[in-house]
């Protein structure tokens, strides 16, 4: 059987899971694929941001 029909337009649906190192990941329940945690980094000190006017 093939993949559900969300999963195949990329309506996942993630849960988090943690590997033996203690590092998150996601995992959709419905077709098992994996992927690495979306990480927001702060970019509220407007010196890192990397533009400037």
């Amino acid at each position: 059987m093939g993949r559900p029909l969300r999963c195949r337009l990329g309506l996942h649906r993630w849960q988090d899971r943690w590997n033996e190192e203690h590092q998150r990941y996601q995992v959709c329940r419905r077709c098992q694929a994996e992927r690495d945690p979306v990480v927001i980094s702060d970019v509220s000190n407007p010196d890192t941001s990397g533009g400037g006017l």
